[in-house]
């Protein structure tokens, strides 16, 4: 007798940066902004804006758990503030924002990200 598997629709899998960390930890989702995305036709500022994103804005964050090293990142979701800017996009939001962004690999999946102030 063969089994079969139930199939696992990936869509609706949970992805890695859906969970969000605790209220008011000071955390952000987001892309981290690198030179190479800077000097691509748009802003990265601007993004927010394009797809309907209540963060306008990018912030330093660590990059590392010993807190040594710290880079600026675009925020998709920002822990800090209030609870509607606080949620995640929609993952297709987010896939699209790293297609146009041009990420690639692992840097297409957003991260929290502690903040440094």
């Amino acid at each position: 007798m063969v089994m079969s598997t139930p199939s696992v629709n990936m869509s609706l899998a949970t992805r890695r940066w859906q969970p969000q960390p605790v209220p008011r930890s000071h955390h952000v989702l987001g892309f981290l902004i690198k030179e190479d995305i800077v000097n691509r036709t748009f802003l990265p500022q601007l993004l927010p804006r394009e797809y309907g994103l209540t963060n306008q804005e990018t912030v330093l964050v660590y990059v590392d758990e010993h807190r040594m090293k710290m880079a600026h990142a675009l925020v998709l979701a920002d822990n800090r503030r209030r609870p509607k800017q606080r949620e995640p996009p929609p993952p297709e939001v987010v896939d699209k924002i790293a297609d146009d962004l041009g990420l690639e690999g692992d840097a297409r999946e957003p991260v929290w990200y502690k903040c440094v102030y």
